[in-house]
């Protein structure tokens, strides 16, 4: 299988599929009901709480970049971080450890003070 045999869809606020549930019959089911026809279902796998914990947040670091209208060279000469590592971020092969997922997050909501902190001079 190529790229091209991929279909990608951004399913957003305005184009969300209608779908055909008949709410009454879910309404009358009793919970284990609802339960046993969760896990009979082959495309919805159950998940635990177990499993949750190992669930994590993702960033899509390109949109923050592009909403900075900075090049990838650019953006990561800025915040100080390597190209190689934020072009695997955005071509999704590697993702942000936990404490790269909060930098960005800052970035995405206050680039500026980022940029301030990093450019302090720490020698008086």
């Amino acid at each position: 299988m190529n790229g091209n045999d991929i279909t990608r869809i951004k399913i957003t606020a305005k184009n969300l599929p209608t779908g055909q549930t008949n709410w009454e019959y879910v309404g009358s089911l009793s919970d284990d009901e609802i339960e046993q026809l969760a896990m009979s279902d082959a495309d919805v796998l159950p998940t635990s709480l177990e499993s949750l914990q190992n669930f994590t947040r993702s960033v899509d670091v390109k949109t923050i970049r592009k909403n900075l209208a900075l090049s990838q060279e650019e953006f990561a000469y800025t915040f100080h971080l390597p190209l190689t590592l934020l072009r695997g971020w955005e071509q999704k092969r590697i993702h942000p450890d936990h404490t790269a997922y909060l930098l960005l997050k800052v970035i995405a909501h206050n680039p500026e003070v980022v940029k301030q902190a990093l450019s302090i001079d720490r020698n008086p």
